[in-house]
C-alpha cells in the first residue's frame, strides 16, 4: 500500500476531488490534447530526464517516456493516488520501463537542483498554493538551458471561477483558483519574478 502524504485541508480536498475523478478522467480527449501540445512546445527530445508536476493519469509523462527513449528517465509526480493508479496502469500496459509514479506534492520536492532537463506542468498551475515559491522550486530542479513548460487558462476560460475570485476578494476572502490565469502580461511577470529569463508564451484557442 502506497503511503499517504499528509496533506493541508486544501490541498487534500484537491487530493480527493482528483481520486474521484480518476475512473473517469481519461474519458475526455481534451486533457491529453493539450498535455501532447505541451511536450510538442517544449521540444523533447531523447535521452533527457523529465519531471511531470501534477501528472494526474500520466498524459505528459506518458508521451514524454516515447520520445526520450531507454536513455531517458519520465518521473511524475501528484498528490492525488487514485490518479497515479491509472497513470502506472496506462504505463504498464505500454511496456514503458522508463517511467516513474511518484505520490508527492509539488511545493515540497526532494530532488537535487539542476535534476531535470524538462519540467512540464500540464493544466493543474492553478491549483498551487503558493505560485511564484512553486516556480523558483521548479526553477532550482531545472538544469542550466532547461525548459519548463506550464499550461495556464485564460481569465475567460472558467467565467464562474472568475466572478467568483472577484467577489471573494471584494470581502477580503482569498481565492487562490485562476491567479495564475488571464493574460499574457500576468504569465509573463510570474516567469520574471521566479527567475526565468527566456520566456516564451504561446496563445492557443479551446473550444468557445
Amino acid at each position: 500500500m502506497e503511503k499517504q502524504l499528509e496533506l493541508e485541508i486544501y490541498k487534500q480536498e484537491i487530493a480527493d476531488l482528483y481520486t474521484g475523478r480518476s475512473q473517469t478522467y481519461d474519458n475526455s480527449n481534451w486533457h491529453l490534447q493539450i498535455a501532447h501540445r505541451l511536450v510538442e512546445h517544449g521540444q523533447v527530445s531523447s535521452g533527457q530526464y523529465i519531471l511531470d508536476i501534477a501528472t494526474g493519469t500520466g498524459h505528459v509523462a506518458i508521451f514524454a517516456a516515447q520520445l526520450v527513449g531507454a536513455e531517458g528517465k519520465i518521473i511524475g509526480i501528484d498528490i492525488s493516488s487514485g490518479m497515479l493508479e491509472q497513470a502506472r496502469y496506462k504505463a504498464e500496459k505500454l511496456n514503458l520501463k522508463n517511467i516513474e509514479f511518484q505520490l508527492s506534492d509539488a511545493e515540497i520536492l526532494n530532488f537535487a537542483d539542476n535534476s531535470f532537463d524538462r519540467i512540464f506542468c500540464s493544466s493543474a498551475f492553478i491549483w498551487m498554493s503558493n505560485l511564484i515559491a512553486a516556480l523558483r522550486l521548479w526553477h532550482n530542479c531545472l538544469k542550466p538551458g532547461g525548459i519548463i513548460g506550464i499550461h495556464a487558462f485564460a481569465d475567460t476560460a472558467f467565467v464562474g471561477g472568475v466572478i467568483t475570485q472577484k467577489v471573494a476578494q471584494k470581502y477580503g476572502i482569498s481565492f487562490l483558483m485562476s491567479k495564475p490565469t488571464g493574460t499574457f502580461e500576468k504569465c509573463q511577470n510570474l516567469l520574471q519574478q521566479a527567475g526565468f529569463e527566456a520566456i516564451d508564451i504561446k496563445v492557443e484557442q479551446e473550444g468557445s
